[in-house]
């Protein structure tokens, strides 16, 4: 498992061993997996852990809700009427599965005349990646369409709500779609971060959106309650 590390990961290690003797290593991670721990166990004997279950993990400052939708046109036609209420100068991030989604609400949206940008990889290069998180950072950018890229990692306390325009979700080894559940988690955390209040909207087509909701509640033991009505928020 050394050898597939980074070289960046190799010299940190390297250090780690001849200086082991001198110093106490804390690692700290959201998703900490058994390659990084046999890595870890290739320097160290002994290795203690403090761990939470998966299963256990909530978002307590987050209020997580879903909505009816009768058809992806419809997904769009909310979104536009939910953002005329919502914003104000929060910050919003609406996650899509796939690059090419992305493009499409941008384009839907923006004919409503709502102004958005997107974060993706694929054709957008390091730099304009970059520049487009700064913007989004410093208030610049209000409304962010992206996939998973934007899902660890990013702390703002100014986004007050992450739209799942789609329930992120993973293929299973027989060819099946089962709900992406740390992937999910990590979306709505993009919220509700330093203390403050947030809302995780999850909007809700097709039958089996209904099923992977479910088992998403059951997963985290968890009420994903059904929106009221617009204001909610």
């Amino acid at each position: 498992d050394y050898e597939t590390l980074s070289p960046a990961a190799k010299r940190a290690f390297a250090t780690f061993k001849k200086e082991k003797m001198k110093v106490q290593v804390l690692f700290f991670s959201a998703t900490f997996d058994n390659k990084c721990l046999r890595a870890i166990k290739d320097f160290y004997n002994t290795v203690y852990m403090i761990e939470v279950k998966k299963e256990e993990l909530t978002l307590k400052n987050v209020t997580q809700l879903y909505e009816d939708c009768k058809s992806p046109e419809d997904k769009i036609t909310f979104v536009e009427n939910y953002l005329k209420i919502s914003t104000g100068s929060q910050r919003v991030i609406i996650f899509v599965n796939e690059r090419k989604y992305v493009l499409e609400l941008k384009k839907a949206l923006e004919k409503r005349g709502r102004k958005v940008y997107i974060l993706m990889g694929g054709d957008m290069s390091k730099e304009n990646r970059d520049e487009t998180i700064r913007r989004f950072r410093n208030g610049q950018i209000q409304i962010l369409i992206t996939t998973n890229l934007l899902a660890r990692g990013y702390d703002e306390r100014s986004v007050k709500l992450v739209i799942n325009f789609d329930l992120p979700v993973r293929k299973t080894k027989d060819g099946h779609y089962e709900p992406d559940y740390e992937n999910y988690l990590h979306r709505i955390g993009r919220t509700g971060r330093f203390g403050t209040k947030g809302i995780g909207l999850n909007l809700l087509c097709y039958n089996y959106d209904y099923i992977n909701l479910q088992k998403i509640e059951n997963f985290y033991k968890t009420k994903i309650k059904k929106m009221s009505s617009l204001e909610e928020s």
